[in-house]
């Protein structure tokens, strides 16, 4: 088959081991040529296979697989292949672990092809002992498992365009075990006691519909008036706000964010909640307020659909949320807690009054019935002695001990 220049292909099929074979030629950085080779079941998988590579080297120009870096493999790997494919909120994410801890690191510095697993785990090894920026000591195992997952996918990738050889190091690689979480939350005694601190505050309705229904900040907060059904009892989640990072920012130096509007974190996030009196009337007499709040101040109010809104009608800001909390739980003489602790608060509640960890996993929307299992576990370990003691009410159990000391021979006095 005659060799073709640089971002062309060919396609053939190897008929001995029923296969597709793709080949392609690059130009490296020697001036030398280098014939690569792609495999796949059917004829359609290697051409998407090489399609997707010859795009990708008519658009970046080509690099040197020999030589590129893992760091600039994961610049290519985030821009080309994952910011059409992940929300703004994952692609910031994906950018802060990889700009605070692989970015300008002797990992990142390596070249792709020499990445191996034992140089791997050692810089995992590091994270998790030493490796918080402000030098105070090792990462949460949260926090290195966002690290790793962005070294994985990117390999994971270079695999796939065979720039590395058909293993993934990262697969070799063992992570810190699971960090048991302190989950904090108020007490009935302690919600109730917020609740009357902020009565008169705009944001009572707000606090109110969260700690009965466990939404997270930004679903509430992005919550509609066209998603809340007072006759049917429903609100449908459908939409999550998000700060992100501005994508043109200008100021060198300077960090600008915006908050933005998605679709909720996982697809069971997209979930309808049910709601009760006096919840129906708070919200009644909310959307009249804001209708009157429009009538008066006319073009100076924006009615922008939100439930939950500012003085002039636009969506709360979330960090207003977090800061006027903040300073009501101080104000309120309660725990030094975060906005969050409500959710687990809702979530709490309802599984120490005997809700099952189904119901519970579906009210709060996560993905997997262990994200739940493994967050409430403390809740769970409790509930399960109070339904073990239920038994000693339904089964009656005979006290022998006189019968047991007889037993042992202890009791042999004759009348």
């Amino acid at each position: 088959m005659a060799r073709r220049g640089n971002g062309e292909g060919s396609i053939y099929k190897d008929q001995k081991r029923n296969r597709w074979i793709a080949q392609y030629t690059i130009q490296q950085s020697d001036g030398k040529s280098k014939r690569k080779t792609i495999y796949g079941a059917t004829r359609a998988e290697v051409r998407d296979k090489l399609t997707k590579i010859l795009n990708d080297i008519n658009r970046n120009g080509l690099v040197d697989d020999n030589k590129i870096t893992l760091e600039e493999w994961i610049i290519i790997w985030l821009e080309e292949y994952k910011r059409l494919a992940l929300k703004r909120t994952s692609i910031d994410n994906y950018y802060r672990y990889f700009n605070t801890h692989i970015k300008n690191s002797s990992l990142g510095k390596t070249p792709l092809k020499k990445v191996n697993a034992a140089q791997l785990q050692r810089y995992i090894n590091e994270k998790s002992q030493n490796g918080r920026a402000d030098g105070t000591g090792g990462l949460s195992r949260n926090s290195v498992k966002h690290i790793f997952n962005v070294i994985y996918g990117a390999m994971e990738q270079a695999i796939k365009n065979n720039m590395i050889k058909a293993y993934n190091p990262c697969k070799a690689v063992t992570l810190p075990k699971r960090d048991k979480r302190e989950i904090l939350y108020f007490t009935p005694e302690q919600a109730n006691q917020f609740l009357e601190s902020v009565k008169e505050s705009k944001y009572y309705p707000l606090y109110a519909l969260e700690l009965v229904t466990g939404l997270r900040l930004g679903e509430i907060i992005a919550l509609r008036w066209e998603n809340v059904n007072l006759e049917e009892k429903q609100i449908k989640v459908k939409l999550n706000a998000a700060i992100v990072s501005k994508e043109e920012q200008p100021d060198e130096g300077v960090i600008h964010s915006e908050v933005i509007l998605q679709s909720p974190k996982t697809l069971k996030s997209v979930r309808t909640l049910y709601i009760e009196e006096p919840i129906i009337t708070m919200l009644r007499d909310l959307r009249k307020k804001q209708i009157m709040l429009n009538m008066e101040l006319g073009d100076s109010y924006i009615d922008s659909g939100f439930v939950f809104t500012n003085d002039y009608g636009k969506m709360m800001h979330p960090r207003s949320v977090q800061d006027h909390f903040k300073r009501s739980v101080k104000k309120a003489g309660l725990p030094n807690l975060h906005f969050h602790c409500l959710r687990h608060t809702a979530a709490t509640i309802m599984l120490y009054n005997g809700v099952d960890i189904k119901t519970v996993q579906e009210v709060l929307g996560h993905e997997e019935i262990q994200t739940t299992l493994d967050i409430y576990a403390h809740v769970m370990e409790s509930t399960k002695q109070e339904a073990q003691k239920t038994l000693y009410s339904a089964i009656s159990v005979r006290d022998n001990s006189d019968l047991i000391v007889n037993n042992t021979g202890l009791n042999n006095n004759k009348n």
